[in-house]
């Protein structure tokens, strides 16, 4: 079994477990498994065979950070169709995005420790002005949303106060209300879709960013131990 093969069954017998997020991380974890490995002259097949199998691995991961107490309600919390359907766009560019800043690249030495880490810098400075003028509006937005809500609940309020003195103008305000209402429900689920994809792409960035440092790291770490293993 090698590596991808080892973190793709892992990724699956953890799904439902952890959230999306909590994934990435453990994924990224184990690779760095492989990425030790591999410098010291080791397969991949060799290192999946000293990590066990995923099973065990998901099993010993779940008691560990889970607990028995709750998992399934936990599973159930995290059954999100928005989130999926994002995480479905970005597997479709998962592949594309590899070839960025290649972790043999980074490890074999092709690409420098600096020059990653100012690409990183580069890029992250390059996304704050787009990301942090998206999140304000945003914010902005919602603030508009609760404002507006708050105004179509007191219309409602009023309606029903006027209806003994002119009932013709209680049901003018009331089904003008509902149509608002309708307006309402479907700005907030825009709404909510927007933020869910924008929070999702910063909990990506910041995986790929942890990821990129993590080759930068083992690489260091090897070098720095005069390229043998950290135990010898």
């Amino acid at each position: 079994m090698n590596k991808e093969e080892f973190l793709d069954i892992l990724k699956d017998y953890l799904k439902g477990h952890f959230s999306a997020y909590e994934i990435d991380d453990i994924l990224r974890d184990y690779e760095e498994f492989f990425i030790n490995g591999k410098l010291e002259g080791k397969s991949e097949e060799e290192v999946a065979k000293g990590l066990g199998s995923p099973k065990q691995v998901a099993t010993e991961l779940i008691r560990e950070m889970k607990g028995s107490v709750g998992e399934e309600n936990y599973a159930k919390e995290n059954i999100d169709t928005i989130k999926k359907s994002v995480l479905r766009v970005f597997n479709k560019t998962k592949s594309k995005s590899k070839e960025f800043l290649n972790s043999d690249a980074i490890v074999k030495g092709n690409i420098s420790s600096f020059t990653v880490k100012l690409i990183i810098v580069c890029l992250t400075l390059m996304l704050i002005f787009p990301i942090g003028t998206i999140i304000m509006t945003l914010i902005l937005i919602g603030i508009g949303g609760i404002g507006a809500s708050i105004f179509n609940v007191f219309v409602y309020i009023a309606s029903f106060i006027a209806f003994p003195v002119k009932a013709s103008i209680s049901l003018t305000l009331f089904f003008g209300s509902l149509i608002f209402t309708g307006f309402l429900i479907i700005a907030w689920t825009l709404y909510i879709k927007v933020v869910s994809f924008i929070w999702l792409f910063i909990r990506k960035y910041i995986g790929w960013i942890k990821t990129k440092l993590m080759y930068v790291r083992v690489k260091n770490n090897y070098e720095s131990n005069g390229g043998v293993k950290e135990d010898e």
